[in-house]
């Protein structure tokens, strides 16, 4: 899954389950909770374990018939299944809010009972191992999660009814009994009944259509075995956008007044899917791949097996493919039909193995088909959510309050970084060797941590243990310092590696000498010190000296270099990444022209990759001087790649003596890229000029995919202090706005209440935001989640435990203990803050009486002068 997920304040929380570990979890996940003081899991979180599992279903069938407009499914779930090790006598399946009619084993009607999530089963007869049963459920459901109904309203009259499921992490359960966990694997089969013209999308062959007074059955089948969060089906009017690869049909369903922009957004799918069937070296098994975009989805994408759902932002116009492309969206999902589909995490706390491999193979894709330099600049992108993370955890650990919370930048972007390392470790040969073998041995089957490592293994004759221990299951990277100097006696540069994290790392790295004939020496080091020193034999003083300059090592590294040496680099880096940290860090050194000469030649060389020359402007923003300033104008007008336009624009916030606002305006109202206008929005916002508000007004109007415009004239408005931004505010958050908007300006409307308020509380604001928590949109109830507890009302706790107390999942909890916390902090803020108000008063009291007394003292010794006098 790729997951933009719940929220834009505070992302995070969707899916549930459990974990296990493997051999020799315990010490590790007592080392986890130890350092990391309970952040990411509270002290005393006890380690979860995969249920057992008495019995196994081989094939589940679906037979539902579905009403949107009343929000409700019809029918039965026909579950054929066997005992494992034991004979049973009862089962229990996974089943919430299911409205159970009758349940039958066979042709024998049975007891059972409701408890919790859980549908217990009194069997009738002892059942032994091997021997196949029918069990069928008779129900209805209004499932309020695990299926959506997206429906045209007051607020939205045009848009059109959709139905959508999301099962992961264990949310199918609402819609449909079974074993709603990832440690069992069987065949699915689902007729799902829609009213005309409605089409269903799901997983599996179509077998059949059979149409019946106005209603039409779509028959599907699974051939092969999946685990139960992989059942998905998407209702709506569709149009399809259709390719082929290998015989493979293809399909990506859109609603049909967006179907040229499905062209745009999924013209790569086959060459995606031949990419990855040719270098795993294990050809795409299934027979069909759909895609499907819906609105209102609670996710970015999810990898149903054979049927992949994503948001409608995959689809965009020409203006937009300017500055982004749906590839790397579009290449995560299809990768987990391999990894995750295929292969499936045995249990959450391996779900690195689905969401890592994912998330590095979209970046494989997008090295194969835009090259290494843009590979590069993608990964260290990639990374950036993991830097803001609020806290370490180890990437695979069976220690967390809900499975949802595994679904962070541990398991996307730090796991795909680690198995960067590891391609760089084994050389591209031996790497694609040891992918083919692991996902041959267990394909169609589940797995854990152990199982890649051990493939690792069998295809180099290294022992991996110690990479794992150390990357995978301890929390944490390096953070590192790096200086050296040239010692001219023993012609020898020394090189120091100084590691400041508490734990020890070892890693292997190289380093790259350059002198200024542009001669490369590239020395491999092994890194095993706290305090590493190497030592290089070079004739003169080098011109440089790189550290890891592909950044290949996940690390934080602090560099020590003069601003020559940081030119040298800019201009003669062995990587392009190398080259872009040098153009940022130059910003630092003002008054040189040289510095701003370079910076601006990189800026405006149509050349260079876009990342190094949006660095190259960073490095000018940085600056700020008339020199830098000039040339940052100049680009937003010259510069024809608009991923660097937007850089620029971004960055001439910093001039305000240049008087860019006549540009940046220009910009704002024309420029054809969506990026470029926000930039220059942001930076209007920045100069704070007499008319950056009426600017910001006029932002607000224009119309752009997901609003981002308006949620950048909003930020403008933010910035800019003044008080008129709680009338666009409040205006942004009603029903009838785009998504995005209404789910930032709620808990910006709180931020700037607080802002402008004294210690006051007005019942008001907080009124105003209660009707969210009944909105039908699941974003929208986390963002007024969020926003009360930014608005720090205590009036607004017992209604967010009652949202709590009624909400389908446990983990909805989280979200609002933790605005409650917000709440009361800032109460107890408040009472520190009157204290020390009131004591302030009595510190003024004492100083006037005091005053008065030392007054009075005073004008008696004055007195008893003149009366000597």
């Amino acid at each position: 899954m790729h997951w933009r997920q719940w929220l834009f304040g505070c992302i995070g929380i969707l899916a549930l389950g459990w974990a296990v570990g493997q051999v020799g979890a315990s010490s590790h996940d007592e080392e986890h909770v130890e350092l990391l003081g309970g952040r990411f899991a509270p002290k005393g979180t006890k380690p979860k374990y995969a249920l057992d599992t008495p019995f196994k279903i081989k094939h589940i069938r679906l037979e539902l018939k579905v009403e949107p407009k009343k929000r409700l499914i019809d029918g039965q779930a026909l579950l054929t299944m066997a005992a494992t090790g034991k004979a049973i006598e009862h089962v229990v399946l996974h089943a919430a809010e299911l409205r159970i009619k009758e349940v039958w084993v066979g042709k024998k009607k049975v007891k059972w009972q409701g408890v919790g999530q859980e549908l217990h089963i009194e069997l009738g007869a002892s059942m032994a191992p091997g021997k196949a049963f029918v069990v069928r459920v008779v129900y209805s459901a209004s499932p309020r999660t695990g299926m959506y109904f997206v429906l045209p309203g007051k607020a939205y009259p045009k848009r059109p009814v959709m139905v959508f499921t999301q099962g992961e992490t264990e949310t199918n359960r609402f819609w449909f009994p079974s074993w709603d966990k990832p440690n069992m694997r069987f065949t699915s089969e689902t007729l799902f009944t829609v009213r005309k013209p409605l089409m269903v999308v799901t997983n599996g062959k179509l077998l059949s259509k059979k149409e019946k007074d106005g209603w039409i059955t779509y028959h599907h089948k699974m051939k092969y075995n999946h685990v139960n969060y992989l059942v998905a089906v998407a209702i709506g009017e569709f149009k399809a956008f259709e390719q082929s690869w290998n015989k493979i049909p293809i399909r990506s369903y859109v609603p049909p007044h967006r179907f040229e922009q499905a062209k745009r957004s999924f013209e790569n799918t086959a060459d995606m899917m031949k990419f990855f069937s040719e270098k795993i070296g294990f050809t795409y098994p299934y027979s069909k791949y759909d895609q499907v975009t819906v609105y209102n989805f609670v996710a970015g994408g999810m990898e149903n097996i054979t049927a992949t759902i994503l948001t409608m932002a995959t689809l965009h116009d020409a203006q937009a493919h300017l500055d982004e492309r749906s590839d790397g969206l579009v290449a995560h999902e299809l990768a987990h039909q391999w990894f995750g589909d295929l292969l499936t995490c045995k249990n959450w706390s391996h779900i690195w193995l689905n969401e890592s491999f994912a998330t590095y193979f979209d970046k494989l894709y997008v090295e194969h088909k835009w090259g290494q330099q843009e590979f590069d600049s993608q990964r260290r992108r990639m990374l950036h959510w993991h830097w803001y993370s609020r806290y370490q955890r180890a990437i695979q650990t069976n220690r967390y309050e809900f499975p949802g919370d595994m679904f962070d930048s541990h398991s996307y972007p730090k796991g795909a970084a680690v198995l960067h390392m590891i391609r760089n470790i084994l050389g591209d040969k031996l790497w694609w060797k040891a992918i083919n073998h692991y996902v041959t041995t267990h394909a169609h089957g589940l797995v854990e941590t152990s199982d890649f490592r051990k493939s690792l293994e069998l295809v180099s004759g290294k022992n991996w243990l110690p990479f794992f221990d150390q990357w995978i299951r301890r929390p944490g990277q390096p953070v590192l310092k790096f200086s050296w100097k040239y010692n001219r006696k023993t012609k020898m540069v020394v090189a120091t590696l100084r590691q400041t994290q508490k734990l020890l790392y070892r890693f292997d790295s190289v380093l790259v000498v350059s002198n200024d004939k542009k001669e490369r020496k590239v020395v491999n080091i092994s890194v095993n010190k706290k305090v590493q020193t190497v030592t290089i034999p070079y004739p003169t003083r080098p011109s440089l000296v790189e550290f890891d300059p592909r950044e290949v090592i996940l690390k934080k590294v602090k560099v020590k270099k003069s601003w020559q040496e940081w030119l040298f680099q800019l201009q003669h880096g062995s990587a392009m990444l190398s080259q872009a940290r040098a153009a940022k860090k130059l910003g630092d050194f003002p008054n040189r022209p040289k510095v701003t000469q370079a910076l601006v030649a990189t800026l405006f060389n149509e050349k260079l990759h876009h990342t190094l020359r949006g660095d190259a402007a960073r490095g000018l923003g940085k600056l700020a001087r008339d020199a830098d300033c000039a040339a940052l104008l100049k680009g937003l007008k010259e510069v024809k790649e608009s991923k660097v336009r937007s850089v620029v624009a971004g960055e001439l916030g910093h001039c305000a003596d240049a008087k860019p606002l006549k540009a940046l305006a220009e910009a704002m109202r024309k420029d054809p890229s969506y990026h470029v206008r926000n930039a220059a929005v942001g930076s209007i916002a920045k100069l704070r000029d007499k008319t950056s508000f009426g600017l910001m007004e006029e932002a607000y109007k224009q119309t752009q995919r997901l609003g981002r415009t308006r949620i950048a004239a909003l930020s403008g408005m933010m910035a800019l202090e003044d008080k008129r931004v709680l009338k666009y505010l409040k205006e942004s958050m009603k029903p009838g706005k785009q998504r995005r908007v209404r789910t930032f300006s709620m808990p910006s409307y709180a931020r700037m209440v607080a802002f402008f308020r004294d210690d006051k509380k007005d019942k008001e604001d907080m009124l105003l935001l209660l009707p969210f928590l009944k909105d039908p949109d699941p974003f929208v109830q986390g963002s007024a989640v969020s926003a009360l507890g930014v608005l720090g009302d205590a009036r607004a706790v017992p209604h967010l435990r009652r949202f709590a107390a009624q909400a389908p999942t446990k983990s909805t909890g989280k979200r609002v203990k933790r605005a409650i916390k917000m709440i009361y902090r800032q109460g107890k803020q408040s009472k520190r803050l009157r204290k020390l108000g009131k004591d302030l008063r009595e510190i003024k009291k004492a100083q006037r009486k005091l005053r008065k007394k030392f007054e009075k003292l005073e004008r008696k010794k004055t007195q008893q002068k003149q009366e000597k006098k």
